[in-house]
């Protein structure tokens, strides 16, 4: 295995770094179609209407059980669950604070919204693995020694 140089070193922490922010952008971007009070109730394509294709299209059948009896009845609780947890980890990984939870959070999201979602029409899957594997980088390699609020606060 080949030593990396220093300056490698920090374009790579600095690449990392980049991914990360990138990854909590698309958490904070897609709040958007899902703010409270209503997260998304009425819009055509919100998170009820993704609840509903989880209902129909989640990849095991008592997922989709859980979806149509527990989720969908209880939609504001679940809305107001759904816009915290993804807030929790757009917020982390964007700054740079507490990433690796952050990374968790937004690694089971993704999962979560893999197994609902994925086998829905014109979904693709490939999209999916993506984004649960750039959520997951966190866990496994350092992501904020650069361009983080955790590296300014000295920890």
């Amino acid at each position: 295995m080949r030593d990396i140089s220093g300056a490698d070193a920090d374009r790579m922490a600095l690449a990392v770094a980049l991914l990360r922010i990138a990854v909590g952008i698309v958490w904070l971007a897609n709040l958007s179609w899902k703010l409270p009070p209503d997260f998304g109730r009425h819009d055509p394509r919100g998170l009820l209407y993704s609840f509903h294709q989880g209902a129909r299209y989640a990849v095991i059948g008592p997922l989709r059980d859980i979806v149509s009896d527990v989720l969908i009845p209880h939609f504001t609780i679940f809305g107001s669950l759904v816009f915290l947890i993804e807030l929790a980890a757009g917020l982390s990984l964007t700054l740079g604070f507490m990433t690796r939870a952050g990374a968790l959070i937004g690694t089971a999201q993704a999962t979560m919204i893999m197994l609902l979602v994925v086998r829905a029409p014109n979904e693709w899957f490939w999209g999916y693995a993506m984004f649960l594997l750039l959520n997951a980088l966190p866990l496994f390699v350092p992501s904020d020694t650069r361009l983080s609020l955790s590296s300014r606060l000295g920890r």
